[in-house]
């Protein structure tokens, strides 16, 4: 029969590497949503650029 230490020790592993799963994938939503934000904001601009409306 295991030993109560390295059942908690267990435990505490399994927690942090979900915890890393988590925190990875949330990282990955979060870049992703950046990305498809500026590049949303680069079409923007090419548009009003290409159709002389820019403020540059």
């Amino acid at each position: 029969m295991m030993q109560g230490s390295a059942i908690v020790l267990m435990l505490i592993s399994t927690l942090v590497i979900w915890g890393g799963l988590v925190a990875s994938a949330t990282a990955l939503v979060v870049r992703g949503r950046r990305e498809k934000r500026e590049q949303h904001e680069r079409a923007i601009r090419t548009v009003l650029h290409d159709a002389g409306l820019d403020q540059g």
